[in-house]
């Protein structure tokens, strides 16, 4: 299966869409015997569940027996099953599949509806674009004062009796939309006093008349809304503009999302989602939760810094057939590590709780991961969920000490630390380090490790954070002595061997996976 989009469906109490579908999607129906059913020589079951080929599909199924049904939500991959309405089976364990794998019921005689799911909201890879707050072109006109917090935002501010609205900034680079989609847009901003009052234009270009296409006038009620953008054939460019008024005015700016959307079936990913936190300008952390196959342990793994807006880690996760949440930072740069206010550290703990309850897991069958800036999230929030592992690559802990670090150790690389050692702590000086360093450890060190396992691979000559794991060692060695630690150290700075590292992560997960949960995992290579 080559195609973009490939759809497998079982049954045939469904309208005919062999024509509404866009030449994209690879359609296939199998009538009978679903459990024994083969394509393209492959077949689509095994012992374990769905076949690894296959696992990227999306499935109807328009009609099936009780048991037949049960069978399926069990075996098929989790967020990507689409059930008739006609289907209803009167059992615990339907409800739970139900709930658990986020199976959504459709008509599949609604043949508009479910060609328009299909060719506009199924798709493997989503687009998304950040455009950051260096690309804002201030009016000449506006009169006020302009601060820049680094890379994080701009703050416009001025007392001028501004009783119509006046433009004060303007976006240089325009976004590409593609066509026949629709688009969501994410703003991260801040009005700081009620005074002010907020239109940001949104206008879709046609790339052929340069005309504007529609447009979408954003109000201060509407900020912390998820804009839609319906994208015509023609395809477009996203042209932002700013306008303000009021008696005083203050307001803050920052970057600006737009990602593919799946108009309600998740964000980027398949029943992804996203915490915001509104107190800090609408930032956001993205993760996508998958059921696996609903036995312990939940492996919760902590996104890298990515400049890209994408949740790794997922074909890792879904190798381990384990249940899983992804979760990613998309602020600044690639990532703020996690840090934010207490209300979005309070959102990260609520949602991994929430996952393990709906499971029917405990503490002791969670896992929390991460490789380099994920490693911060997955031994900082330990202290609050006391898992039964955490396992790390390249860990980070001292933020400030990165920053500082910057200055000497590496003069050219990863200069977005002071960013967000000024997010954090407001500062770039001694104060900022000790304090930003020190918020870090003051929380891990009132953890309870009793009853946890720390897994930990780390570079040895590491330019970003070089006393992290002595540090981590040398406190749980001290205060946890029969908490078991596993520790590697690879020659290198820290991004000198990162596929060393990743393999041995891997490794490692793996040993716990066999080990303390009586799983059986493919052998390494």
């Amino acid at each position: 299966m080559a195609n973009d989009v490939e759809i497998i469906q079982f049954g045939t109490d469904a309208a005919d869409f062999s024509e509404l579908f866009a030449d994209s999607v690879d359609y296939r129906i199998i009538e009978a015997d679903y459990l024994d059913a083969s394509i393209d020589d492959k077949t689509l079951f095994t012992s374990g569940g769905i076949e690894k080929k296959f696992r990227d599909c999306f499935f109807f199924i328009t009609s099936a027996s009780d048991d037949i049904v049960n069978t399926l939500l069990k075996a098929l991959p989790a967020n990507r099953i689409f059930l008739s309405i006609k289907i209803s089976v009167d059992s615990k364990e339907f409800v739970k599949l139900s709930q658990v794998k986020d199976i959504h019921k459709i008509d599949f005689y609604n043949a508009k509806m479910v060609a328009d799911l299909v060719n506009r909201d199924l798709f493997h890879r989503p687009l998304a674009y950040k455009i950051n707050m260096e690309k804002i072109a201030i009016d000449p006109q506006f009169q006020g004062s302009i601060m820049q917090q680094g890379h994080n935002f701009i703050e416009l501010k001025s007392n001028q009796q501004n009783e119509n609205f006046v433009h004060v900034a303007s976006w240089r680079e325009m976004l590409p939309l593609f066509p026949n989609r629709a688009w969501d847009i994410n703003v991260e901003s801040q009005v700081c006093v009620d005074a002010t009052v907020i239109k940001l234009s949104l206008k879709l270009i046609n790339p052929s008349t340069n005309r504007i296409e529609q447009q979408k006038i954003i109000d201060n009620d509407h900020l912390s809304d998820v804009i839609k953008i319906d994208v015509p054939g023609t395809g477009g460019f996203l042209s932002i503009d700013l306008f303000i008024k009021g008696d005083y005015f203050d307001f803050k700016i920052g970057a600006i999302h737009a990602r593919q959307s799946r108009e309600g079936l998740g964000v980027m990913l398949p029943s992804g989602n996203r915490l915001v936190d509104d107190s800090q300008m609408n930032e956001e952390i993205l993760y996508d939760f998958n059921a696996g196959d609903l036995r312990p342990p939940l492996n919760v793994y902590f996104s890298g810094f990515n400049v890209a807006e994408a949740l790794e880690g997922q074909n890792m996760m879904r190798d381990f057939s384990a249940p899983f949440l992804l979760v990613e930072d998309p602020r600044i740069l690639g990532g703020s590590f996690y840090t934010g206010s207490s209300s979005l550290q309070k959102q990260i703990v609520a949602l991994i709780v929430t996952k393990l309850k709906l499971l029917g897991f405990t503490s002791d069958d969670l896992i929390l991961s991460g490789l380099s800036m994920g490693t911060y999230a997955a031994l900082y929030f330990s202290t609050k969920l006391t898992p039964h592992a955490v396992i790390v690559g390249k860990p980070l802990a001292n933020i400030g000490t990165i920053a500082a670090n910057g200055r000497i150790n590496r003069p050219d690389d990863f200069k977005t630390a002071f960013d967000i050692l000024l997010a954090l702590t407001g500062n770039v000086n001694k104060d900022a380090v000790k304090q930003a360093n020190d918020d870090f450890w003051n929380s891990f060190r009132t953890g309870n490790y009793t009853n946890s396992k720390f897994v930990i691979g780390h570079m040895n000559d590491d330019d970003y954070d070089s006393q992290t794991t002595e540090e981590l060692i040398k406190f749980l060695r001290s205060n946890y002595p029969r908490t078991p630690v596993i520790q590697k150290g690879l020659i290198g700075r820290h991004n000198d061997n990162t596929s060393g590292i990743v393999n041995w992560f891997i490794h490692q997960y793996k040993n716990v996976l066999q080990n303390d949960f009586d799983r059986k995992l493919a052998r390494d290579s």
